[in-house]
């Protein structure tokens, strides 16, 4: 990965893919989005791309349940402060995912975003 032309964008997408799995073993998740740096160098375009997606991770607080509760924190807050809720939920049954949303966006921009969170949760939580 020495130069701008040795990108080898099938192997990128496999680190990006691989980034954000929530399968995938953290230290995985690590090296993937090491890799996906040193080869997002040379392309500022790709590098605002990567940024964007470790941006958006979500963090999952508690094992696998039927019960979830999606955090959403107030502005200049961060996904992290959901580590107290999920303190007192996950010894509840429930599991919590915290998501940061863009700061540039207006609220009424993160609707469609705040909508394909919901469909995530929907298909992977049955509703009760």
């Amino acid at each position: 990965m020495g130069t701008e032309d040795d990108l080898r964008t099938d192997f990128l997408d496999f680190c990006f893919e691989h980034t954000v799995s929530i399968e995938e073993f953290p230290g995985i998740q690590t090296l993937c989005m090491k890799l996906a740096y040193r080869m997002c160098t040379f392309y500022p375009e790709l590098m605002d791309e990567l940024k964007r997606t470790i941006e958006a991770m979500e963090i999952d607080y508690g094992e696998k349940s039927k019960k979830v509760f999606l955090y959403v924190h107030g502005l200049h807050g961060h996904k992290e402060e959901a580590l107290a809720f999920a303190e007192v939920a996950v010894p509840k049954g429930y599991q919590v995912m915290a998501i940061d949303l863009p700061v540039e966006c207006k609220p009424w921009e993160v609707l469609p975003l705040l909508n394909e969170v919901l469909d995530y949760l929907y298909m992977n939580w049955k509703y009760t």
